[in-house]
């Protein structure tokens, strides 16, 4: 699958079939064939802790006259993410590109799975410059994941911990029921 990534004056050229086979960040990097300057006018707009699975994230270029922008999932510097299960390839950084118009206001909203902690890193392209961000984002576990007696057990030791000019209503709250 060829990829429309680099925008010229006129129209937009294809420049690298490895953006979208790239491990790792910095391998995108290079299929670009630059150095991308970091930028604070990149927004990647996605909750800061959120469950494993599906996740809708917004991404808005302030620079004007943004061609394009370009989702990845990783971060500059660091190595490539490990395969799912052994003997398996490891997965491209490459989420998705889109391209924008003159004039346009460079933004959209994308579906991105996750299972793990991450960061994603926000490409943009403009006037034959290539500009970048990156936003960690963190995976919660479900709160029904965690067993009600393991709950339970970890409020009752709690209360048998307490000293004994501690306030008889907060160990009301957590002494066990016998």
């Amino acid at each position: 699958m060829a990829l429309l990534i680099c925008a010229g004056a006129a129209q937009a050229q294809v420049i690298s079939p490895a953006v979208s086979t790239a491990v790792t960040v910095d391998a995108v990097f290079q299929a670009i064939g630059g150095k991308p300057a970091s930028s604070g006018y990149l927004v990647i707009d996605a909750p800061d802790v959120m469950e494993p699975g599906k996740t809708q994230v917004r991404v808005r270029s302030e620079i004007s006259g943004t061609g394009w922008l370009v989702l990845l999932k990783g971060r500059k510097g660091k190595p490539a993410a490990k395969p799912a299960a052994p003997g398996q390839p490891v997965p491209p950084v490459f989420i998705k590109a889109v391209p924008f118009k003159g004039g346009e206001v460079a933004q959209a909203s994308m579906e991105v799975e996750l299972s793990h902690d991450t960061y994603l890193t926000l490409m943009a392209y403009s006037r034959g410059r290539w500009y970048y961000a990156e936003r960690e984002l963190k995976m919660a576990a479900p709160a029904s994941a965690l067993p009600r007696a393991h709950a339970f057990a970890a409020s009752s030791s709690q209360a048998a911990s307490m000293p004994a000019g501690a306030p008889a209503s907060a160990a009301a709250v957590a002494a066990p029921v016998r």
